[in-house]
């Protein structure tokens, strides 16, 4: 869809401006259709297609942007203005530029190439160091405080524990820096995490030197949140390869960069400094990946400083009516930045209606009804409606797809992919039913229309014969307590 813009947009799109912008707008405004369509003027002016780079929080923006760049290739092949071929790919996100930054600093060192550790690859070292940390105790080297002990074998707390050794990394701080801060903040457990994140560094630089010699062998593995800051390591050691970069890019895009977290942040300023052009954008009233570290700051002056301004307000996507009720929360939101108020665009006003549930059982019968009505009265097909959640798997549990059938009588759905991890209250439920049975119970309960249903099909699929110490009574329980548990009364 090609969009139009005001006199301050159109700027961006002459060929030889420099100089540093700042664009802001709200959902829908166009601010990643206005960067893609700056590359593509850019390109097509006669500039080498290498000298850009476009920055991404996510991959949202790749297969649009990678083929409208395509598109100005070719192009610019055909009328002989330009290359029709590059060695690496324009649009990129923060954490991929920054692998290939430093793919590309050991090509020049001569040393191995970067190797990324995986999620399940980190999980699994982190579990094992602390079930080392576990069996020595408070002998250990991270000397975990006594009321942590029963967590340190938990999946959840090895989870929790990368999660914070990534925070960690994306804003710089290192191991001796998180133990000064319990230190100051008085928390033991901040303590113990710096001293394991100490000891976790030193097995991964052992890990990746034990077979340096071999032809096979790679750099230190890095995890996703470490990307970032080894690349600025890699510009500080090398000053050449900053000096190389900012030569090469021209014409830096930053899309989303709300999502900056501080490294990133620091990573776009030293790219910005050397650029003759450079284009920010994003929305400082959006919060989505604040959990993962995403700061305003970096879009706000943060990251970039000084620069024109460009917002834009009109909304390509939301009706008015749903304009009007966006920038009325965003307007409550604290701080002065631009971008608060957006412009609908449509024939239709559109509708916005706010529904408050009693319980999430009363809130996801009301999301049902409200889609069957769609569906049936209003003739809206399925594939056009959408339930935005936060958490997907919570609303899932609560929301079966077969609610959304006429067809469907009983809003069922199957336990048995989400009963395999074993939760502490499934042991809990089979410990107090053993008396009842003079055995162990285990098996996956599932969903079902009615207690005597339940009990049949607890009795032959569920257990698949390991239930069969139960009698009639204990299936009686497990039917009526599941069934009123399930549909309780209103």
């Amino acid at each position: 869809m090609s969009l139009s813009w005001d006199a301050e947009a159109r700027e961006l799109l002459v060929p030889g401006m420099r100089g540093l912008v700042r664009v802001l707008g709200g959902p829908g405004t166009g601010k990643s259709s206005l960067l893609a369509e700056a590359a593509v003027a850019h390109i097509a002016a006669g500039a080498d297609p290498e000298s850009v780079l476009l920055l991404t929080g996510s991959g949202r923006l790749g297969i649009r942007a990678r083929s409208a760049l395509t598109s100005a290739l070719l192009r610019s092949s055909r009328i002989g203005s330009g290359r029709s071929a590059v060695r690496e790919p324009l649009v990129r996100t923060v954490h991929g530029y920054a692998y290939a930054l430093l793919r590309r600093n050991a090509e020049r060192t001569g040393e191995g190439p970067p190797r990324l550790l995986t999620s399940a690859e980190q999980d699994a070292i982190i579990r094992e160091l602390l079930a080392g940390d576990l069996e020595d105790a408070a002998a250990s080297q991270s000397a975990w405080p006594q009321h942590l002990w029963p967590a340190l074998s938990t999946a959840g707390f090895a989870n929790e524990l990368r999660n914070l050794l990534a925070r960690c990394f994306e804003r710089g701080v290192d191991p001796w820096d998180l133990e000064r801060l319990g230190r100051r903040c008085g928390h033991p457990e901040w303590i113990a995490a710096g001293r394991f994140a100490r000891q976790y560094e030193q097995v991964m630089l052992l890990r990746s030197a034990a077979g340096m010699a071999a032809p096979q062998a790679t750099a230190r593995a890095l995890g996703a949140a470490e990307l970032v800051g080894a690349a600025l390591d890699a510009f500080a050691v090398d000053p050449g390869l900053l000096a190389a970069e900012r030569a090469r890019v021209r014409l830096l895009l930053v899309d989303d960069a709300q999502q900056l977290d501080p490294q990133a942040a620091r990573l776009v300023r030293a790219l910005v400094a050397g650029t003759e052009r450079a284009v920010v954008a994003g929305d400082p009233n959006q919060a989505v990946f604040g959990f993962r570290g995403g700061e305003p700051a970096g879009l706000l002056g943060g990251a970039v400083d000084g620069g024109r301004l460009v917002t834009l307000t009109v909304s390509h996507r939301c009706a008015p009516a749903v304009a009007r009720a966006v920038s009325g929360i965003t307007r409550r939101l604290p701080g002065g930045s631009a971008g608060k108020q957006i412009e609908g665009t449509g024939e239709q006003d559109g509708s916005v209606a706010v529904r408050l549930a009693t319980s999430a059982h009363a809130e996801a019968a009301m999301i049902a009804d409200t889609l069957r009505r769609a569906h049936v009265i209003d003739g809206v097909p399925w594939s056009q409606m959408a339930v935005i959640v936060r958490s997907v798997p919570r609303a899932a549990a609560r929301l079966p797809g077969h609610w959304l059938r006429p067809e469907s009588r009983w809003p069922c759905r199957r336990w048995a992919g989400r009963c395999r991890r074993n939760p502490p209250r499934l042991r809990c439920s089979r410990s107090w039913l053993r008396p009842l049975t003079g055995s162990p119970v285990s098996g996956h309960w599932p969903c079902s229309p009615g207690p005597s249903a339940a009990s049949t099909r607890l009795r032959s699929a569920s257990c698949g014969g390991r239930c069969s110490g139960a009698g009639p009574a204990i299936h009686r329980v497990i039917s009526v307590t599941y069934w009123h548990r399930r549909f309780p009364r209103s």
